[in-house]
C-alpha cells in the first residue's frame, strides 16, 4: 500500500516514506519485538507509529508540525499503545532509567541535533534506527574513515547500514541517498565508565591539533619511543594522518595512554572534547545568523 502525502514542512528536511510493505520489512530486520518502548521522532501522520503498534510494541509518536500532529492524533490517538506528542523532540526529556528503543524517519536539518540527545544522553536506547541522509551516516558510522563523532560513540554502540533506499521510496523525492542506520548499545563497553571523559577527550585532541601528521598531534603526550612503538605494535604509519588510523587503532592508543602516561601529560588533554563542542557550537551559531 503506497500512502500520499504531501503535506510536509520544507524547514524539517523531512521525506516521507511511502510503502507500509517497506516498513514492515525493515522493522522485521530491527530487534524490536511486543512490548518494547519505541520513540518515533518526527512521526508525521504516524505510519511508522501504526506499523509499530501492530508489532505491540508502546509508541512515543513525537511530531512538531501543528497539522501533522493533529492527523496522528485523529488516526492513532484512540489506540492504548500509541502515545502522541506534540513538540520539539530536542527538548523532549528521555527516560531515566527505562530501557527503550528508537525507529524513526528523522527530519534530516536535525540530524546531528538528534543523534546527540540520543546516543550522549545518560541513558541512551539499547537500539536504534534511523532514516538519515548517507553523508550524515558516513560520519556517525565512520564509513569509508573515522571521523572524530565516529571514534566518540565507537566504544558504546555498534553501527551498521542495514538498508538502501530508493530515492522513490519517499515521498517527495530527495535528491541525496538516504539509508537505514543502526545504532546499537553495546553490552559490553569497550571503555570503562569511569574514563568515558578521558577517551573523548584523548580522541578530541588528536584531531584538534592541525598537524599533518599523528606523531606531530600527539608528541606532547608520546615520547618519541612510545609513539614508535605503538605504531608499530598496532600497525600503523607514524606520518598517518588522524583518519587513516580505525577504531581499534585509536582503542590502542587510549588503552595505552590511560595505563602508562603520567598524570602531567595527562593534563595537556584536559577538556579537549568540551572545547571542540564550544567551538562547533559558535561556528553554527555564526552559520545560521549569516544573511
Amino acid at each position: 500500500m503506497v500512502i500520499k502525502d504531501r503535506e510536509y514542512r520544507r524547514e524539517y528536511s523531512q521525506n516521507r516514506l511511502r510503502s507500509r510493505a517497506l516498513i514492515g520489512k525493515l522493522l522485521e530486520k530491527s530487534s524490536i519485538t511486543g512490548g518494547d518502548l519505541v520513540y518515533d521522532i518526527g512521526a508525521g501522520c504516524g505510519i511508522i507509529s501504526e506499523e509499530l503498534a501492530k508489532r505491540q510494541a508502546r509508541v512515543i509518536a513525537i511530531e512538531q508540525d501543528n497539522k501533522l500532529f493533529n492527523r496522528l492524533k485523529q488516526k492513532l490517538g484512540d489506540n492504548p499503545l500509541v502515545t502522541p506528542r506534540h513538540g520539539d523532540f530536542l527538548t523532549e526529556s528521555l527516560p531515566s532509567q527505562a530501557r527503550y528503543k528508537v525507529f524513526a524517519n528523522i527530519p534530516f536539518a536535525a540530524t546531528a541535533g538528534i543523534v546527540r540527545k540520543l546516543l550522549f544522553s545518560q541513558n541512551p536506547p539499547d537500539d536504534c534506527y534511523l532514516v538519515m541522509q548517507k553523508e550524515a551516516t558516513q560520519k556517525f558510522a565512520g564509513t569509508p574513515t573515522e571521523t572524530l563523532s565516529s571514534l566518540i560513540l565507537k566504544p558504546w554502540f555498534e553501527f551498521r547500514i542495514l538498508h538502501n533506499f530508493r530515492r522513490t521510496d519517499f515521498a517527495p523525492v530527495p535528491t541525496v541517498g538516504i539509508v537505514l542506520l543502526q545504532a546499537e548499545r553495546k553490552k559490553l563497553a569497550l571503555v570503562e565508565a569511569k574514563y568515558t571523559h578521558l577517551y573523548r577527550d584523548f580522541v578530541a585532541y588528536g584531531f584538534s591539533q592541525r598537524k599533518s601528521a599523528l606523531k606531530n598531534a600527539l608528541k606532547g603526550i608520546f615520547t618519541y619511543s612510545q609513539f614508535m612503538r605503538l605504531s608499530r605494535d598496532l600497525g600503523f604509519r607514524p606520518e598517518s594522518d588522524p583518519t587513516d588510523l580505525d577504531f581499534q587503532q585509536w582503542l590502542g592508543l587510549f588503552n595505552f595512554f590511560y595505563r602508562r602516561v603520567d598524570r602531567e601529560r595527562r593534563e595537556l588533554i584536559n577538556a579537549s572534547g568540551e572545547r571542540l563542542r564550544r567551538q562547533q557550537n559558535h561556528l553554527k551559531k555564526i552559520h545560521r545568523t549569516r544573511k
